[in-house]
C-alpha cells in the first residue's frame, strides 16, 4: 500500500464533465487511502464536492464563467506554479489530462525534484484537422514523454499510438473505464418516450450533423419516431444545429434536451429505445457504456476502439453510411426479438467494467512504479 501523498492535478476542468472527468472522479473516490490533494479551480473543488470526494484541496482560478477557454487555462497554469512549494511533500504528482494547466506544472516540478513520480493520464489523440487542439496537445505529449514514469491509457490502440510516437512502451498501461455498478444495478426500463438519445459534447467530432440526417431517414418510415440530445456546447454550434433541424423539418421529433445532470441522464436514458451515436472520434466510450448498463442497444460508426471495448451490444455501421444506420435503428424499433437481444448482450459487455476494477488498476500501477 502506498503510504506517500498524492497530488492530483484537475485544472483543466471547466463547467461540465467529460468523459475524461468522470473517469478520474471515479478513480480517485475508489482509492482505498485518503491521502489526497487535489489542484484544481473553485469549479473543479464544487464538482469534487458534489461528488462527496474526501480529499483536500488547492485552489488556482476562481471564476464563476468560462469566457476565453485558452487564456483561462494560461491563468490556471500560472496559479499552478505559485501553488507548487505546497506539494513538495508529494510523491506521487498525477495528471488528469494531457491539457497544458495541468501537464506543465508537473514537468517543471519533475525537472526540479526529478525523484517525483509523475502519472499522467491520456485518454484521446486529438486528430489534425483540429489544428489548434491538436499543437496543444502535441506539446503535452513531448513533455510527458520526456519526464512522465507512468502514462495511464484506456485501450490498447491508443498505446500503440503512442508508443509509434516514440514513447517507452514500458511505461504505458492499459487501463479500462468502468461504471458504477451499484449506481446501474437496480435500473429497468421505463415506459418509451423517445425512440432514440444521444448523449455527448454538441460538437462536429460527436457526429451531431450527422445524427440529424441519421434521424431523417429514421422519420421517412416512422413519421413518430422522437430523438431526445442531451449535451451542451457553444451557442454557436446550438443555433447551428437548430438552424440543420429546421431545414429538415424536423423540430417536432429531435429534442434538445442540454445538459442534465446525472439523475437527468439517467432517466431519460430509461425512457429512451435505442441510444444513437454517430461519434466521429473516441477515446473510450463511456457515455455508451453507461447506456449499455441501461440496458440499451447502441447503433454507432465502426471505430476501430469500438471493436476492443464493445464486443457484443453494438450495430457498428460502415463510417458515413447515414441511411444504412438508420436503417439499423428501424429494425431495432420493428423486430422486438431483435431489439431484445442486443439489449441483452449490451448489459453483459457493461458488466465487464467497473469503476471499482479500473481503480485497482491503476493503484496497483503506481505501486509498482513508487516501490
Amino acid at each position: 500500500m502506498i503510504n506517500k501523498k498524492i497530488a492530483i492535478f484537475l485544472n483543466d476542468y471547466t463547467e461540465k464533465k467529460s468523459g475524461g472527468v468522470v473517469a478520474i472522479l471515479a478513480i480517485i473516490k475508489n482509492f482505498t487511502q485518503k491521502n489526497v490533494v487535489i489542484i484544481t479551480s473553485k469549479m473543479g473543488q464544487q464538482l469534487c464536492q458534489q461528488e462527496k470526494m474526501k480529499t483536500s484541496y488547492l485552489i488556482t482560478t476562481r471564476e464563476n464563467e468560462i469566457n476565453n477557454v485558452f487564456f483561462l487555462y494560461l491563468k490556471r497554469l500560472i496559479k499552478g506554479l505559485f501553488i507548487l512549494p505546497k506539494i513538495k511533500n508529494q510523491t506521487v504528482l498525477l495528471a488528469s489530462s494531457d491539457f497544458f494547466p495541468n501537464t506543465i506544472p508537473i514537468w517543471i516540478i519533475k525537472r526540479l525534484i526529478p525523484k517525483k513520480i509523475w502519472v499522467q493520464h491520456v485518454f484521446h489523440l486529438i486528430p489534425q484537422d483540429r489544428k489548434a487542439s491538436y499543437w496543444l496537445q502535441a506539446l503535452s505529449l513531448k513533455l510527458i514523454k520526456g519526464r512522465a514514469d507512468l502514462i495511464v491509457v484506456d485501450n490498447n490502440l491508443l498505446k500503440k499510438a503512442l508508443v509509434k510516437k516514440g514513447f517507452e512502451t514500458k511505461k504505458i498501461v492499459v487501463n479500462y473505464l468502468g461504471v458504477d455498478r451499484q449506481y446501474f444495478k437496480k435500473i429497468g426500463p421505463k415506459k418509451i418516450k423517445y425512440q432514440g438519445v444521444f448523449l455527448g459534447r454538441l460538437h462536429p467530432s460527436k457526429g451531431i450533423f450527422d445524427l440529424v440526417t441519421i434521424w431523417r431517414y429514421v422519420t421517412d418510415q416512422k413519421p413518430w419516431a422522437k430523438l431526445v440530445v442531451i449535451g451542451h456546447g457553444r451557442e454557436e454550434m446550438i443555433q447551428k444545429l437548430k438552424k440543420e433541424i429546421n431545414q429538415k423539418n424536423l423540430v417536432k421529433n429531435i429534442i434538445l434536451a442540454g445538459y442534465l445532470e446525472d439523475g437527468q441522464v439517467l432517466e431519460t436514458l430509461r425512457h429512451s429505445a435505442v441510444f444513437v451515436f454517430p461519434s466521429h472520434e473516441e477515446g473510450f466510450g463511456l457515455a455508451p457504456l453507461e447506456a449499455q448498463a441501461c440496458q440499451k442497444p447502441i447503433v454507432a460508426w465502426n471505430l476501430p476502439i469500438f471493436k476492443e471495448i464493445f464486443k457484443k451490444g453494438m450495430i457498428r455501421v460502415p463510417f458515413l453510411k447515414n441511411h444504412l444506420f438508420a436503417t439499423q435503428i428501424v429494425k431495432l424499433l420493428e423486430d422486438k426479438k431483435y431489439y431484445c437481444e442486443i439489449a441483452r448482450q449490451a448489459q453483459n459487455n457493461a458488466r465487464e467494467y467497473s469503476w471499482e476494477k479500473t481503480a485497482q488498476r491503476e493503484w496497483r500501477a503506481i505501486e509498482k512504479i513508487v516501490n
